[in-house]
């Protein structure tokens, strides 16, 4: 995998000299003889630095965007900065018509002539231009057959006709524990969805948009041709639809936002723009997983397919690096002239879905594998031959239909499935788990890849390590800054980071989440922002990805408020030598003037074991030597409070008798 390499990652310009045009954009000029004017790319300068000093851009994402990016330790970089409105100007100052823009990319994407884009190449440190990918159509084809009216059901949920490509997946045992991908967010981006359809009534709508005509209504519109929000409405379907008996998805209640960015009214549908601008859009607002029966050839030669060159390829690894993982169609380009998998399905860090039928033999039309560059390709595969879905000829149809289409969103939907019940795996766990548990993971092809997902498998993966972290104690301090000082100490041999969740408890009042944090396993501590109102006590989630800790934390209060180390005046500063100590500390305390000095030490679930009381301190320097030898306090983690008649301070202390 590639990810960790990404900022290295290179778009090759492609700059025109004098007069002539890159070969790229004449040849999609030529390919369109009708029009005057192709989208293109233009790129952007990339910054030296690659991350952000300024994090105003990353504060400002909702929490769940943000709690995906902290859990998978995603820092904020140039791509979570917006295009600023000065290259847009200077684009548009040619004649070219706006389209989109992408931070991921970092680039501008314009409708243009022939001499707009050479306007555009004379503007300074324009990169290069590159003609906007388009796809080919999925050849969805739907199919209607005689069927039994009623189907006899052994579980609780009514699978009815769709039972055969839920079972075929294992998805049902998940399913009859009551998991359903309950408010887990998770993201679609296709042509179109008739969401009146009774199907998607279990559903949360978090967000819909319409990439094509700039509007929040993925419907068809007036412009639309009646098969606009066909191949939509089937693959929604298919993920999360519900209606019993007809219909059972793998993410029935999932929390889903919506993209409409393939026009079906054209040739050649599907524009790369959209594609990546809805990619970005599902990641700002915290989408886990995407799924995208969606893909790009024209523009792009095979050479292009090796997880780097197609610049959607590019922006799914980029979604998959801050926590997205996107589950693609593999084509269905199998038997054709191209035959090969599509873009981008070739990106290193996504999931690219085969087609089988429901005895598990691969679909003709499947697109094959490896990749150009020798990577297995595709990875998994579920169910695309007489799939299930609903169609949108009515709000309460149902049909069967066939294409890679159809199995990318089972295998989008148990991606979402799994979330729920894990919530703090990873997006490459995520990958891992379903391509190591799949049917033919020991013996990987480049047909189906590591084989048909297998939910159940996939629940009980263990990654290497089954080892939980063990908590030793967990202290929340107030006072020591403007909220609370929560020390820990938790020992895990497997892993060197942690998951916090914390939430704030109230006796009557409803449960405050505080924020999750991204901290290192040992001893250490975390501030913590103050709630709104004093919490009974704070309450810790704890994971290292895999098991999941609960703790009740403690809080112990100080009689000063808004104290932090930097509040403290700077001809007031305390030491101690050593820390871990034994038998005798050393406390170096610098005060301002003559005073009394108090010491205090509390156990870490803020119990008072020790104090002194040392009166008449000189002004300046004080080394003062305090001995534990016959002090009945075990080894441990402890606080030592240092507090004059002005100043407070805690420091973490530790007792090795």
């Amino acid at each position: 995998m590639k990810l960790r390499f990404l900022h290295w990652i290179v778009l090759i310009p492609i700059i025109a000299n004098g007069s002539e045009l890159p070969p790229t954009i004449e040849k999609a000029f030529q390919s369109n003889p009708e029009r005057q004017s192709i989208p293109i790319w233009v790129l952007l300068p990339l910054p030296e630095n690659d991350y952000l000093k300024d994090l105003t851009f990353f504060q400002v994402l909702p929490e769940a965007s943000k709690n995906r990016r902290i859990l998978h330790n995603s820092k904020p970089d140039f791509r979570d900065r917006p295009i600023t409105r000065e290259w847009v100007d200077k684009i548009l100052q040619t004649g070219a018509k706006f389209r989109t823009v992408s931070r991921y990319l970092q680039a501008v994407s314009v409708e243009a002539t022939r001499e707009q884009i050479r306007e555009i190449l004379q503007i300074q440190g324009i990169v290069g231009v590159r003609p906007v990918a388009q796809g080919r159509k999925t050849n969805t084809k739907i199919q209607k057959i005689d069927e039994p009216s009623t189907i006899l059901e052994l579980d609780s949920l009514p699978y009815g006709r769709a039972r055969a490509q839920i079972q075929q997946i294992n998805a049902i045992p998940l399913l009859e524990q009551g998991y359903s991908a309950k408010n887990v967010i998770g993201g679609i981006l296709d042509t179109g969805y008739r969401l009146t359809h009774d199907t998607f009534d279990s559903l949360t709508i978090l967000a819909q948009r319409d990439f094509i005509f700039n509007d929040n209504n993925v419907a068809n519109e007036p412009q639309d041709t009646s098969e606009q929000w066909v191949h939509g409405t089937i693959c929604l379907s298919v993920l999360g639809g519900y209606t019993p008996n007809e219909l059972v998805g793998p993410a029935y209640k999932a929390t889903m936002i919506v993209g409409k960015t393939e026009n079906v009214r054209s040739e050649t549908p599907v524009e790369e723009d959209y594609y990546v601008a809805g990619l970005e859009w599902c990641d700002s607002l915290g989408a886990r997983g995407v799924s995208t029966s969606l893909g790009y050839i024209d523009w792009y030669t095979w050479q292009d397919m090796n997880g780097d060159n197609a610049l959607c390829t590019q922006a799914v690894d980029i979604a998959a690096s801050r926590g997205m993982l996107v589950a693609t169609a593999a084509g269905n380009e199998n038997g054709s002239e191209w035959n090969h998998i599509i873009a981008p399905a070739d990106a290193d860090s996504c999931l690219a879905v085969a087609a089988v039928d429901t005895l598990g033999v691969v679909a003709t039309f499947s697109s094959r594998g490896p990749s150009y560059d020798g990577r297995i390709k595709p990875e998994v595969a579920a169910c695309g031959v007489f799939t299930r879905c609903a169609t949108p000829s009515t709000n309460h149809s149902f049909s069967r239909a066939h294409g890679t289409s159809l199995a990318t969103p089972l295998v989008g939907g148990a991606m979402l499935l799994l979330w729920e019940k894990h919530p703090y795996w990873t997006a490459m766990m995520m990958h891992r788990a379903l391509r190591l548990t799949a049917s033919q993971a020991s013996n990987p092809d480049t047909i189906l890849g590591w084989g048909i997902i297998n939910v159940a498998a996939a629940d009980t993966f263990t990654f290497g390590g089954n080892r939980s972290p063990r908590i030793d104690s967990m202290v929340a301090i107030e006072g020591i800054t403007a909220g609370y000082r929560l020390y820990y100490a938790i020992h895990d041999l497997e892993n060197d980071s942690l998951i916090f969740d914390i939430t704030a408890v109230y006796e009557v009042l409803p449960e405050q989440f505080l924020g999750r944090f991204l901290v290192p396993s040992g001893t250490s501590f975390i501030d913590i922002p103050a709630p709104s109102n004093s919490p009974l006590y704070l309450e810790a989630i704890v994971s290292d990805r895999v098991h999941i800790l609960q703790r009740m934390v403690p809080i112990v209060q100080t009689t000063i408020k808004e104290q932090n180390q930097s509040s403290i005046p700077k001809n007031f500063r305390v030491s101690i030598y050593p820390n871990p100590f034994n038998s005798t500390l050393k406390v170096f305390i610098d005060i301002e003037h003559q005073d009394n000095v108090e010491f205090k030490i509390y156990n870490i679930q803020g119990k008072l074991v020790w104090q002194k009381h040392c009166t008449n301190l000189d002004k300046g320097t004080n080394e003062i030597a305090l001995n534990f030898q016959n002090t009945p306090i075990g080894s441990g983690i402890y606080l030592f409070q240092v507090k004059t008649e002005k100043e407070n301070q805690f420091i973490k202390l530790v007792y090795m008798k």
